[in-house]
């Protein structure tokens, strides 16, 4: 009886610290968030709040109820790289699995967060640590679309969640003039180290060049029928052009005629 009594008051216990330990949890996400609203201990800072809630044991693997996103999430675009690193360092030494994977309702992952909300250095640290996974979120998006296909892109963090040679290579095959300046201006070296993908790419620029040049004044490189045509209408004018003086030479010869005829 007694050991039952015993097991009994465990499982309450353990239930009662994860319930604790859940809104502690929830405590930290919405100290996480820009607005900050809830009140902390006296004269207690934002960052010694969440320092605190951590340390207390709050739940680093809550989701928030409307996106779904984690504290990660929400450090990731508004918290100090150290905040970052403090809960994901926290969670894997719990043994709780890691963040870096967690995802929104829409897919997202906090390296995502981190790009859209422009921050460099979080993004690198994110990246580095998902090093070969590239996470895509519900619509296909990675985080280095996100650096770039925007209004204003932002081709320095795009190079900073993806390696440099890899940004070279899509923005080759995609033709972004703006991508592959920014490389020739910061990152000159990358030529020496990648000449066939260069090379190629200029080839291919000065080929399309060459096009245009010939679709403008009306002639076709390829020397196909086309250039055919316009040789046949060359030659047409000029035999036009000579019978033209044949007739005009033989009517100044009659003319000439028969003025002394008169």
């Amino acid at each position: 009886m007694r050991v039952r009594y015993f097991i009994t008051f465990l499982l309450i216990t353990t239930s009662l610290l994860h319930a604790g330990r859940r809104e502690l949890g929830f405590q930290l996400l919405a100290a996480l968030k820009p607005q900050g609203i809830v009140s902390g201990r006296s004269g207690e800072t934002t960052r010694d709040k969440i320092t605190r809630l951590i340390a207390e044991g709050a739940d680093l693997s809550v989701h928030d109820d409307l996106d779904g996103s984690t504290p990660l999430h929400w450090a990731a675009q508004d918290a100090p790289l150290s905040v970052v690193t403090l809960i994901r360092t926290t969670m894997m030494k719990r043994q709780q699995g890691d963040l870096l994977y967690a995802r929104d309702n829409d897919g997202m992952t906090a390296l995502h967060w981190a790009v859209i909300a422009g921050r460099h250095i979080v993004s690198n640290y994110l990246a580095c640590e998902m090093v070969g996974h590239e996470p895509v979120d519900n619509h296909g998006n990675r985080p280095f679309d996100l650096a770039v296909n925007q209004k204003n892109p932002d081709f320095e963090l795009a190079t900073l969640v993806l390696h440099r040679e890899d940004c070279m290579k899509i923005w080759i095959r995609e033709k972004n003039e703006a991508g592959i300046a920014y490389l020739n201006k910061h990152y000159p070296d990358l030529k020496a180290r990648n000449l066939e993908p260069w090379e190629a790419y200029r080839e291919e620029r000065r080929s399309f060049s060459r096009e245009r040049l010939d679709v403008e004044s009306g002639f076709d490189s390829s020397g196909g029928d086309d250039e055919c045509c316009v040789m046949d209408q060359g030659t047409a004018c000029s035999l036009f052009w000579c019978g033209g003086c044949v007739i005009c030479g033989l009517g100044m010869i009659f003319l000439g005629a028969t003025t002394r005829g008169v």
